[in-house]
């Protein structure tokens, strides 16, 4: 019989996980815990077949592309985290809770850095069946309690240059603009009078579009002023404005042109970038000699104010997404997407997104792609605690089935 079609075969690789701590003075072992991952469903359902697929497109003389190659590393960081909610494989998509360690697999490392441990070169292995990872701690990196362990990617959420070099591979319903909101089964979208200029990651807008989920256009607005960025709670939406005599404005929901200025001061008189209400407060990124993050209560009092440093000079909107605080800036660590870890604020690097729905995200640049920021986490059953009296050894396989199969 003829082979018509290809059969994907399944794709699981096992996680385990041994986390060692060793007395620094005596080298002996003072605790040890194991544990398993899961895959993240972005990485499973999605990045795998399209990795699949390239072998049919690659190379081809029209609209042919070597898809492979332009999927980023998205096993490229091991980041510990205080995270303790329960494992949802099939939804969850976010790093999530305070950075407490992290260290790369792609590099050693020896310095002070007080949260990074370095990829052992002389124990950890690769081949066809197993990548075998051992993580080595100093004394004085990565102490603290934490119970998580991600895997995530390089740079961007996805692929590199995959606005100019795959257009043909991704819904773009939209052109570029500048914020956006999933609320109530609609789209938000905050846009130019032409929605179709614009920076990916900066820049005001004039005109609020209301989409549903197909994107056709149900209501459109022009606004009083230009703003960067938008929350909506209840029946109201609050812009941000890059201003600091008048930095946000509030208005009915049904009728967003009727927005006007909100009596607020920000500490240091600071410009308004990013502004997203967590449930229970406003959260404003405003920018000034440095950022800096205020929260305000629902009379716009400020609570609480955190300067950020490290943040480029351009706009730094806000998105709160399962219980985590997201910006979106030019700015990306090398480290984890973490502008501050002591905020627990993930960034989001270039191409940044306006909003997410079902298992999609739109992005500025109005390309609708998969939303996936990790690629693997474990949950330990316990937290484990890490002092500076202690080293720590993390021995992390991922068992690949697949590769010895047929």
């Amino acid at each position: 019989m003829l082979q018509e079609k290809v059969i994907y075969p399944e794709m699981a690789p096992r996680g385990e996980i041994k986390i060692e701590l060793f007395d620094e003075l005596t080298g002996r072992k003072v605790d040890e815990a194991n544990t398993h991952n899961f895959i993240s469903k972005a990485v499973g359902s999605y990045l795998y077949r399209l990795a699949i697929k390239g072998l049919f497109i690659r190379n081809k003389a029209t609209g042919g592309r070597d898809v492979y190659g332009d999927i980023r590393d998205v096993f490229r960081t091991l980041v510990l985290t205080d995270a303790s909610h329960p494992e949802d494989p099939d939804n969850e998509w976010l790093l999530k809770g305070k950075e407490i360690g992290y260290a790369h697999t792609h590099e050693t490392y020896s310095g002070s850095d007080v949260l990074r441990g370095t990829y052992n070169t002389k124990e950890s292995y690769t081949n066809l069946e197993r990548v075998h990872m051992v993580f080595d701690f100093p004394s004085h990196a990565g102490n603290g309690v934490f119970q998580s362990l991600y895997f995530i990617g390089e740079s961007e959420v996805l692929m590199y240059n995959w606005q100019t070099t795959l257009p043909n591979y991704f819904n773009r319903p939209l052109q570029y603009n500048v914020a956006g909101k999933y609320h109530n089964g609609l789209i938000y979208v905050l846009g130019t009078d032409t929605s179709s200029t614009g920076s990916t990651s900066s820049g005001s807008s004039n005109k609020l579009r209301v989409f549903d989920k197909q994107f056709n256009l149900l209501n459109e607005y022009n606004l009083p002023s230009s703003f960067e960025d938008f929350e909506i709670v209840g029946d109201k939406i609050y812009f941000a404005r890059n201003s600091s005599s008048q930095p946000l404005y509030v208005a009915d929901l049904n009728n967003p042109a009727a927005a006007t200025p909100v009596s607020v001061s920000l500490p240091n008189n600071y410009n308004a970038r990013g502004i997203v209400w967590d449930g229970s407060k406003f959260i404003v990124s405003s920018s000034g000699a440095t950022h800096q993050i205020t929260e305000l209560d629902s009379n716009f009092n400020a609570i609480n104010n955190k300067e950020i440093g490290s943040l480029a000079s351009g706009s730094a909107k806000l998105r709160f997404e399962e219980g985590q605080l997201l910006i979106t800036t030019n700015y990306y660590t090398e480290r984890t997407r973490r502008v501050s870890s002591d905020y627990s604020l993930s960034n989001f690097n270039m191409p940044d997104f306006l909003c997410v729905f079902d298992d999609k995200m739109l992005l500025n640049s109005g390309y609708v792609m998969p939303k996936m920021n990790i690629a693997s986490r474990a949950l330990l059953d316990a937290p484990v605690t890490k002092t500076d009296q202690y080293t720590m050894k993390i021995t992390y396989d991922f068992v690949l089935d697949i590769a010895t199969e047929g």
